[in-house]
């Protein structure tokens, strides 16, 4: 992270691929004290070398992901 506040990722066997455009909100997300585990929590920024799509390739592949959610703007 590039951002002087920590996250609150920890590790896990399997879980939630989350997807985003911006930082912040995939940020705070990682604090929730819900009981979704996630696998990966990304923040693409403008996507000018990678799009949705590569992301989800990949994460479509990984034995660690168990569900994969975009939250995708306009």
């Amino acid at each position: 992270m590039l951002w002087p506040s920590g996250h609150g990722g920890r590790r896990t066997r399997r879980g939630v691929a989350w997807w985003r455009r911006a930082a912040n909100i995939a940020l705070n997300l990682t604090l929730n004290q819900r009981s979704v585990p996630f696998a990966h929590v990304i923040s693409v920024g403008n996507q000018a070398v990678l799009g949705i799509a590569d992301f989800v390739a990949a994460l479509a592949r990984d034995p660690a992901v168990a569900a994969i959610a975009l939250y995708i703007e306009a």
